[in-house]
Formats: C-alpha cells, structure tokens, sequence
C-alpha cells in the first residue's frame, strides 16, 4: 500500500481492489468464517449471500456464491460463529436465524441447515457470539441487549438500554459486553 500526501495535510492510504462481487446489491453487513475465505454477506435486498473467494492461477480473485438465503427484509447482521460451523444472521423484520455450516463431503460446498429462528421485538442491528460460543448477543432497534444461550437456543436475559442497539463486542475472554 502505498501513502501520498493530499493538499489538506492529510495522508490517504490507497490499496488495491482486488475484486469486486458485483452480485451483491446493497451490502449492509460483512462476516468472514475463521480461517477461511468464506464470506457472509447481508444486503437490502432481502438475502444473505455465502461466497468462497479464492485466488485462479492467473492470480485473479474469483468468488464463487454457495448459498442465498432469502429473507423477508433487509439482512442487517450476520455473523458466523467463532468455530465457524453456525451462521447467524439478523433483519429488519426481527428474525434471528441460525444456520447449521458444516463440510458434509471434501469438494463440495458447504451444506448450511437451519438450526433455529427466534423473532426479537424489532429490527436486528448487530449479532455478535461470545468467544466459547455458548451465548449469542443480539442488538436492535427494541432498546435491548439480548442474550441468547445456544444450548437450548432461549433468551437468558434482556438488557434495557435507553436508545437502539446498533454495535456490541464482546471481550476476548467473554467476561465483558459492551454496547
């Protein structure tokens, strides 16, 4: 990457693009699986869109979509767990999905079932799992935190907050949430 120096005294980092997936739409969230080249992206155009991306031997990146899952609304989170098997994603309606991601045969894309849908009160803004991926975190538009355990896929807990919950991060070692 290389920096040069703009007339406002401001450096601009500038990188190169090395692909644009231009079967997206509207994108409005963005999750790769762990290490892989597996990506999970939302769009307002009602889907959630799993692509492999990979590199061709003339070294062009070439993306390749292995699943659209249609929603009734705009896909504002998605959010792959932290071992990568679940895919949660999250719209504008209030339906939490939670999709099963596995390798069932070597070769063949990645089978995705659904494993469990919860419907919040309003629009989902941000999904987020806790690092053992015992609890699933949930922010929105219905002032709340939500946490989700993922053994019985039931809400724990509802956390009040005084305005919508668009971001969470959990610490590294789980003990923290912060919104």
């Amino acid at each position: 990457a290389s920096s040069s120096l703009r007339p406002s005294g401001i450096t601009k980092q500038s990188f190169r693009v090395v692909d644009v997936i231009t079967e997206t739409g509207f994108v409005s969230a963005l999750s790769w699986q762990k290490n892989s080249n597996i990506l999970a992206i939302g769009n307002r155009e009602d889907q959630c869109l799993v692509v492999k991306v990979c590199r061709g031997n003339d070294s062009s990146v070439n993306t390749n979509i292995l699943h659209n899952v249609e929603r009734s609304d705009w896909v504002n989170a998605v959010r792959f767990s932290p071992g990568g098997t679940k895919l949660a994603i999250g719209d504008r309606s209030g339906l939490l999905s939670v999709f099963l991601f596995v390798v069932v045969e070597q070769g063949e894309p990645p089978a995705l079932s659904s494993l469990q849908n919860i419907t919040m009160e309003d629009n989902i803004l941000d999904i987020q799992w806790a690092p053992d991926a015992k609890y699933l975190y949930v922010g929105g538009e219905d002032y709340c935190i939500t946490v989700i355990g993922t053994s019985k896929w039931d809400v724990l807990q509802k956390i009040g907050r005084d305005r919508w919950v668009p971001f969470l991060a959990p610490s590294r070692g789980g003990s923290y949430l912060v919104s």
